[in-house]
């Protein structure tokens, strides 16, 4: 089955499940082991050669109000819209609280340059 993803219309990633490590089958069978698969279920493996980090020379990243749409031939589509993560309460690492919130009410030069 080919599997693709397109993001704002362009595709970025095109491949099939024959390319995959393991086997759809295989990938079944190991799950339905360790819990019953309904009609509906997904089961998520990966993704396909085209990972946007590891592009060049350029990576791609996602910002907001990007599109994405990944499509399973014969199965069929899911597209969502990409927003803007709102502002952490948790600091990242290694950050102390109070240099957390200076940073978040700073303004950053992609929200400046809009």
């Amino acid at each position: 089955l080919r599997l693709t993803c397109e993001l704002n219309g362009e595709v970025v990633q095109d491949s099939s499940t024959a390319q995959m490590v393991f086997k759809t089958a295989d990938i079944i069978e190991y799950a339905s082991r360790f819990f019953t698969l309904s009609p509906g279920d997904i089961i998520l493996t990966g993704t396909p050669p085209g990972v946007g980090c590891f592009r060049k020379p350029e990576p791609l990243w996602l910002k907001p109000g990007d599109v994405v749409t990944c499509t399973v031939e014969g199965i069929g589509s899911v597209t969502n819209k990409v927003v803007a993560d709102p502002v952490s309460e948790i600091p990242p690492a290694g950050v102390r609280p109070a240099a957390a919130a200076a940073a978040a009410a700073a303004p950053s030069f992609a929200a400046a340059s809009e």
